[in-house]
């Protein structure tokens, strides 16, 4: 199933930037780049996905046959001595040793 996600991701790539209502635009600028990273000899990937229009990194980590957005990295920052890694929210759930 891995190998079907970053097959997907890899084509959202190639036709995702392509903006053919406005011919004076760039064709087929890219909108997204996709790394993906093996972890673990291939057991677990990182996918690192650039939206160029946004000027963003998002860090997603493979969870069955789900990606899960761990981390995002403001682009636009870059040349600024320290910039903040983004996590997202979670929710908690209540477990059974925390209710009473």
């Amino acid at each position: 199933m891995r190998n079907e996600v970053a097959i997907a991701i890899c084509l959202l790539t190639l036709l995702a930037g392509c903006n053919r209502s406005d011919p004076t635009s760039q064709a087929c600028a890219i909108r997204y780049t996709v790394q993906v990273e093996p972890l673990l000899g291939g057991r677990a990937m990182t996918y690192h996905i650039t939206d160029h229009a946004k000027n963003k990194l998002y860090l997603y980590g493979s969870a069955q046959s789900n990606l899960v957005l761990l981390q995002t990295v403001d682009l636009s920052l870059a040349g600024q001595d320290t910039i903040d890694i983004v996590s997202p929210k979670r929710e908690v759930h209540a477990t059974s040793a925390t209710r009473q």
